[in-house]
């Protein structure tokens, strides 16, 4: 009786274990397939009638509560963007698919390296000129708001530059621009915000 008993419950046993005892055997968490989407880091300059490039290392990262985390590949990042040259991309990686409750652009070494021959506020410069901004240290562009990172899809982040905004001629005569006039005057912007 007992062995009969046995023989019916080994095989119910094994069907209920058998998923638990896969699971078991994965090397991690991780293994357990995640939806990602595709974050697209992009940069933009449009407007501006100023000869030169922006340069920085850049990193994109999303805020979970108060912790801001590196998407992907996205840090390291070497931006070179010519001013007023409109939009380009600047490179693309997969995150978890979520709603982020802030996505950034953490730059670092930012400066501006203006050509002779522009014109900033009708004075056109003879000599080249160099701009460091915010002394060279972090300068967190900040979105701060609903970031939704949807499957399987293109979620394009872009760094609107706006030079033409704080890019002024006491700037110019400086050769540096405050992290509070640069940061007031750049935006990160996603697709709802137009």
């Amino acid at each position: 009786m007992l062995e009969r008993t046995l023989r019916r419950i080994i095989p119910l046993l094994a069907l209920a274990m058998g998923p638990v005892l896969l699971t078991g055997c994965m090397d991690s968490p991780a293994d357990v397939l995640q939806p990602t989407g595709t974050v697209e880091a992009l940069v933009s300059d449009a407007g501006s009638n100023l000869t030169g490039h922006f340069f920085a290392e850049a990193r994109v990262q999303t805020l979970t509560g108060q912790n801001w985390s590196d998407i992907g590949s996205l840090w390291g990042i070497d931006l070179e963007h010519g001013l007023g040259a409109g939009e380009a991309t600047l490179d693309s990686d997969t995150d978890a698919a979520a709603v982020y409750s802030g996505v950034r652009f953490l730059l670092r070494d930012a400066r501006v390296e203006l050509a002779a021959g522009s014109e900033v506020n009708g004075n056109v410069l003879e000599e080249d000129v160099t701009i460091v901004i915010g002394g060279g240290g972090n300068l967190p562009a900040e979105r701060q708001g609903a970031f939704g990172l949807q499957q399987d899809r293109v979620n394009p982040v872009t760094l609107h530059l706006n030079s033409q905004d704080w890019i002024t001629q006491g700037v110019v005569e400086s050769g540096e621009v405050t992290d509070a006039v640069f940061l007031a005057a750049v935006e990160v912007r996603i697709p709802i915000d137009g």
